[in-house]
């Protein structure tokens, strides 16, 4: 029996399957789907850190957050533009990519999904922008085993 499944469960299966595809390629990578608003949250726990303590540059707490390594920022304003930037455009992206610049990476099922307001957005950021091509099927073939 041919089974089909919703735009939003085929979309999950493709975010499987391209964290599978960077994990597999040796990717730093951050879940933006599972981690975004840890990310959301850091910006705010570092401000009230400055706060509390402003002898200390924001800077610092941001290289010295717990949550680096899911947001890969080392400044400030880097991570106060990566969290503007997640709030203006939520669920655009799939995956935040450590490197020498920031990538900001989106599953696609078609071309179409490459041009969006938030891709150009994403580039006027300051982002490089990387596309994973994840073929997923309308419908599934499932039996009844007994």
């Amino acid at each position: 029996m041919k089974v089909s499944l919703d735009k939003d469960i085929r979309k999950r299966i493709s975010i499987f399957a391209g964290e599978a595809f960077l994990k597999s390629q040796g990717y730093e990578y951050t879940n933006l789907y599972e981690q975004g608003d840890r990310i959301k949250k850091s910006l705010h726990w570092i401000e009230k850190q400055y706060e509390m303590y402003p002898y200390l540059s924001r800077d610092w707490y941001v290289e010295n957050s717990s949550e680096k390594k899911l947001h890969f920022c080392r400044k400030y304003r880097d991570l106060k533009s990566l969290v503007e930037f997640l709030m203006l455009y939520p669920g655009e992206f799939d995956f935040l990519i450590n490197g020498e610049k920031l990538i900001l990476c989106k599953v696609v099922a078609e071309r179409s999904e490459m041009e969006t307001e938030g891709v150009n957005a994403a580039v006027r950021y300051g982002y490089d922008v990387m596309f994973l091509g994840v073929d997923m099927p309308e419908k599934f073939e499932v039996e009844l085993l007994r």
